[in-house]
């Protein structure tokens, strides 16, 4: 668990994050619509499009593409982030990778077998797992 501390005047803000979920980072040369729609066939999901990510900087607002699939049992859920958004990284410092896809309830899945089938998937170049504690940017994952 990490806590961020915000001090605005004369009172303190800590706001508590706990970061339990994988990260997966996804290089692939197509648009998001046909990335989902290859992974949708390779790992027999049914991701969906949904309400798009906003991360606010310094630079300004970078707004990313979303997609997200749940289990069935609603125990794990994916979400599908576009890295670049409309003015910048989601991750900078993992800017090699074209997507982001969170895995949420993680401990339950078997995440070296989810690796192993996206990259056989068509329009997947690399997946690779990706440490969440080695992040400077990790705030920007934070969906509501």
């Amino acid at each position: 668990m990490y806590t961020k501390r915000l001090t605005l005047a004369a009172q303190t803000i800590e706001i508590d994050h706990e970061f339990d979920f994988e990260i997966v980072g996804i290089t692939s040369q197509e648009k998001d619509y046909r990335l989902v729609w290859s992974l949708n066939l390779q790992l027999g999901w049914n991701f969906e499009r949904d309400f798009d990510h906003a991360v606010f900087t310094k630079q300004g607002d970078s707004i990313h593409s979303r997609f997200t699939y749940t289990e069935d049992d609603g125990m794990i859920i994916f979400t599908l982030l576009s890295n670049k958004g409309s003015d910048g990284f989601l991750l900078p410092e993992f800017s090699r990778f074209d997507y982001i896809m969170i895995i949420d309830g993680a401990s339950q899945f078997r995440l070296e077998e989810l690796l192993r089938e996206a990259r056989k998937a068509k329009f997947v170049l690399a997946a690779l797992s990706l440490e969440t504690m080695k992040m400077k940017s990790k705030y920007n994952l934070i969906i509501d």
